[in-house]
C-alpha cells in the first residue's frame, strides 16, 4: 500500500465524525453537542482545518464518550470505515466505463441541484457505505442495480435519471424531479408541445 494512502488517527476520527453527526443527529453539531454535554462550538473546532489555532483534535476519551453516547461500538471512531468495506484487489485497476462515468457525472450535478452538501450525507440517506458512495462517484468501482437505486431514492429521483447522457440527442435535458410535480394537464400540454414540434418539422423534411 501505498504510504501516502495511510491516513492519520486525527483524520480518520474526523471524517467518522462527520459521518456519525449525519447519520445519528440529522446533520445538527448541536444535537451531538447536547448529548456530550459541551459547548456546540466545540464540536465546529473538531471539525475547523488544523491549520486553524481554534482547531482541536479529538481526543482518546473524547471519541471514547462519543461511541458510548451514540451507541456504536467501542474504538468505532478509530477505523477508517472509507477503506473498510474495499474489497478490490489492488493489483487489479478498476478501468472507469463510459456509463459509470455518465453515472458519476449525473450524481455530481443532482448532488449541487438538490442541495447534498456531502458525499457523507448522500451515503447516509442511501445507507449505502461512504467508500461505496465514494468509489462510485470518483468512478473507481463498477455500480450495482441496487446501490444506482439507492442513491437515487436517496436524491428523490428515480434511478434511469442517473444513467441518462447530458449530450444524448435523443433525449431532452429538463428537471424530472420538478416535472413530476407538475399538473397532469401541464404535462399533456408539454407533451402535445414536442409532438407538434417533431410533427412540423416531418413535414418540412419531406418538402
Amino acid at each position: 500500500m501505498n504510504t501516502k494512502d495511510l491516513k492519520s488517527i486525527t483524520e480518520i476520527r474526523k471524517n467518522n465524525l462527520i459521518y456519525v453527526i449525519e447519520r445519528y443527529y440529522d446533520g445538527k453539531q448541536y444535537r451531538l453537542a447536547n448529548a456530550l454535554g459541551i459547548a456546540p462550538s466545540m464540536i465546529s473546532r473538531y471539525l475547523s482545518s488544523k491549520d486553524l489555532k481554534s482547531h482541536r483534535e479529538l481526543t482518546d476519551p473524547m471519541s471514547r464518550k462519543i461511541e458510548y453516547i451514540t451507541k456504536i461500538s467501542k474504538y468505532w471512531m478509530d477505523i477508517d470505515h472509507l477503506k473498510e468495506d474495499h474489497t478490490v484487489s489492488e493489483t487489479k485497476e478498476y478501468i472507469p466505463t463510459e456509463i459509470g462515468n455518465i453515472l458519476s457525472d449525473n450524481i455530481t450535478t443532482f448532488m449541487l441541484h438538490d442541495g447534498i452538501k456531502s458525499r457523507v450525507k448522500l451515503a447516509t440517506d442511501s445507507d449505502l457505505g461512504q467508500s461505496t458512495v465514494n468509489r462510485i462517484i470518483n468512478s473507481e468501482s463498477s455500480a450495482t442495480v441496487e446501490s444506482i437505486d439507492a442513491i437515487a431514492k436517496a436524491m428523490g429521483r428515480q434511478a434511469y435519471e442517473l444513467l441518462i447522457p447530458k449530450n444524448d440527442k435523443g433525449t431532452i435535458n429538463y428537471d424530472r424531479k420538478a416535472y413530476s410535480k407538475l399538473p397532469s394537464s401541464e404535462k399533456i400540454s408539454i407533451q402535445n408541445f414536442i409532438e407538434f414540434i417533431i410533427y412540423k418539422n416531418n413535414l418540412a423534411r419531406k418538402k
